[in-house]
């Protein structure tokens, strides 16, 4: 999400691709609010684990897709696709970890919000020192390795026989 927010900032204005990027960074967060309707009407039916590793593996695909994107065709259907796939990471994750915990208090879902939402605000920080030493590819492969290892730790954390033990409510 963010090598698509400062690539806007930084060719908007500047060059041609500003429509382009600008249109590409609607139509993510146009699918990102698809993806979390989707979300409340799938997480019924479907334990949240598999559906913050599905939507991790589109994500990831995604990633993959937009690295190697030949046209603005396959890169607008990428970062569409990319925004399904982020749209529930966030907040289900959250969910997921609260599932995990034998006491859930309102105390340690707020500690978990704020460490989520510090995460972010210090992940715009790291994407801007990442672009401007390395450029944008490398904040597109970074994206794909830590999407990776969302998929990785959830997984693991579902087979483990704390995770595997529990039946996981449905949100």
């Amino acid at each position: 999400m963010s090598c698509l927010n400062f690539s806007v900032v930084d060719y908007q204005g500047v060059t041609s691709q500003g429509a382009k990027l600008g249109l590409g960074l609607s139509f993510f967060w146009a699918f990102y609010g698809i993806g979390c309707l989707v979300a409340s009407i799938v997480l019924v039916k479907m334990k949240v684990n598999s559906y913050i590793m599905l939507s991790a593996l589109v994500a990831l695909i995604s990633y993959f897709l937009i690295f190697f994107a030949g046209n603005e065709v396959v890169m607008l259907i990428s970062i569409s696709l990319l925004g399904l796939g982020c749209s529930t990471i966030y907040g289900s994750s959250i969910s997921f970890g609260t599932l995990l915990l034998d006491n859930p208090s309102p105390r340690l879902v707020s500690f978990f919000i704020t460490s989520s939402g510090l995460g972010t605000y210090a992940g715009e920080f790291y994407t801007s020192y990442v672009q401007e030493h390395f450029g944008v590819p490398t904040i597109i492969v970074l994206s794909g390795i830590f999407m990776l290892l969302v998929f990785l730790i959830i997984a693991y954390v579902s087979f483990t026989e704390r995770g595997s033990n529990r039946h996981f409510k449905e949100l």
